[in-house]
């Protein structure tokens, strides 16, 4: 099995786990994540400040996303797209939509819901 501290993500299980990021020349700490084909539901479009996140279920056109927080710095966030506001939304304690993007204020420990 790899390491995810030496891997910034992978695939496992249904899920997608970020490890460490490793490029030391991005001051905000981000990953940017960009589909590569059509997706009808909301996506992880952007983390900051976290070292540890798992984002499921891995299957295409979700009607609910689950994010969960294992590590992460301080001011983490995390960008949810999402073309219509979320009806529901779980966990989070600070969020602001601002169409296409959900933008979550977030902490270890953190388990949230979009959909």
């Amino acid at each position: 099995m790899a390491n995810i501290a030496k891997e910034p993500i992978r695939q496992n299980d249904g899920s997608v786990m970020t490890g460490t990021l490793r490029n030391t020349w991005t001051h905000r700490r981000e990953v940017v994540i960009a589909p590569l084909i059509a997706v009808s539901g909301p996506y992880v479009h952007r983390l900051q400040n976290t070292d540890k996140v798992r984002i499921y279920p891995l299957n295409r056109n979700n009607d609910v996303l689950t994010i969960e927080v294992l590590e992460c710095g301080s001011a983490a966030s995390v960008t949810v797209h999402c073309e219509q506001p979320s009806a529901r939304i779980v966990g989070a304690k600070n969020w602001k939509y601002d169409a296409p993007h959900l933008s979550i204020n977030v902490a270890a420990g953190d388990k949230i819901q979009v959909g």
